[in-house]
Order: C-alpha cells, then sequence, then structure tokens
C-alpha cells in the first residue's frame, strides 16, 4: 500500500511556524538582506537541519555561520534593472550541512546553475521549478519532509508534490499564495492556520478568491 504523502501549508510566521520534528532538508528563500537571512542560518545549525538558503552575494559576508559551500545560480537575464549600478545576474545558496541523497558522477556535481524563470507574474522573487527540484532530488535523504519557510509562490510544495515528497510551506505575504482551486490566502500578523492538501482551503478570512 502506498504510503499517503502530506504537504501542508501554514500562514503565519516561520518564527512561530519552525521546522517538524520530521524535517530533514530546508530550502529557504528569505527577502534578500533581511534579519530572516541570519536567523534562518542560525537556525538551521542550531537544529542542525541540513539547509539551502537563497541570497544575494553580499548577504555572504554578514552571516553568523560560515556555508560549509556557496552554489551560484548565474541567471540568463536580470530579474532587476537599474540606470545607476550594474544589473544582479548572480544569487548564491548557502548550503549547511546538505549530502547528496545517491551517489553522482563528479560530473553532475557543479555549484552553477543556470536555469531560468520563464514566467514570475503570480510572485515577484519566483525560483525556477528546475532549480528547486535540483536541489530537492540532490539532498532530500529519501525519508522526512521538505521545509520551506518563505513560500512566496510556494514552488518548492509544487515540486514535493509532483515529486511525492512531504513538505510543510510557510509564508505570511499578503495576497501571494495562490492555490490550484482558485482560493487565496491573506495573511495577518496575528492570524495563523493550517492547511492539509486534498482538503479545501480557504483564506484567512474563510472567503472564496470571488468574496463568497
Amino acid at each position: 500500500m502506498k504510503a499517503i504523502v502530506r504537504n501542508s501549508f501554514v500562514c503565519g510566521r516561520w518564527q512561530d511556524n519552525p521546522p517538524p520534528e520530521d524535517a530533514t532538508l530546508m530550502i529557504a528563500d528569505p527577502v534578500y538582506g533581511s534579519e530572516d537571512v541570519l536567523e534562518l542560518v542560525k537556525m538551521a545549525v542550531d537544529r542542525r537541519l541540513p539547509s539551502a538558503i537563497f541570497m544575494w552575494p553580499d548577504d555572504v559576508w554578514g552571516l553568523p555561520v560560515k556555508p560549509d559551500q556557496l552554489l551560484h545560480w548565474i541567471k540568463p537575464e536580470s530579474t532587476k534593472n537599474t540606470s545607476k549600478r550594474y544589473s544582479r545576474f548572480v544569487e548564491v545558496i548557502a548550503c549547511y550541512g546538505l549530502t547528496f541523497a545517491e551517489p553522482m558522477h563528479w560530473s553532475n556535481r557543479t555549484g552553477i546553475f543556470t536555469d531560468r524563470l520563464f514566467r514570475n507574474d503570480d510572485h515577484k522573487w519566483k525560483k525556477p521549478e528546475s532549480l528547486i527540484e535540483r536541489l530537492i532530488r540532490n539532498h532530500w535523504p529519501r525519508h522526512g519532509v521538505v521545509y520551506d519557510p518563505c513560500a512566496g509562490s510556494r514552488t518548492v510544495e509544487t515540486v514535493c508534490r509532483r515529486l511525492g515528497i512531504g513538505s510543510v510551506s510557510v509564508d505570511i505575504a499578503n495576497n501571494s499564495i495562490y492555490f490550484e482551486t482558485g482560493h487565496t490566502v491573506r495573511a495577518d500578523a496575528d492570524v495563523a492556520f493550517r492547511v492539509d492538501f486534498g482538503v479545501m482551503p480557504i483564506d484567512c478570512e474563510g472567503r472564496n478568491k470571488d468574496g463568497t
């Protein structure tokens, strides 16, 4: 009998919704340059939770703990252009405690990602599913769940659901989460709820997307 995989979403702050006991991998995409970057690094190290945390190259200098390794996402085009500074084409992924889930040929262990994001109309800072899938396939130890504390467009959850892997996603961003059912989530600082998919989700105010 095939095991039931649960993919849960928590509407609230990740600080109030830490990784569950069965979390074996964290993939985090916090607001770059924010305190969340530092706090997530501290949590990953304190809990000894294998983690991949996205950030700007500039953020690396202020990290409280040196990463085991830095991976680089080199984007084919910049997602933010400016007239005063060079465009940023590189983002880094700080790795803590990651191990490869299965043996791989050395030629497949490149730390450079060139995945392309074709559309981000549902979330400003969305990451390519192909990039997230590589991280999960390479480093999820074949048991436990993947924890995503800054879910945004829920790319981690989307990939986990496709791969048949359990996940717990957390986010508080207003109007940024859209369910496949056509429902939207709006979260306030004092509101938190949990959805286990397979159950019809509603938003934090108990309304469907059409307001009913």
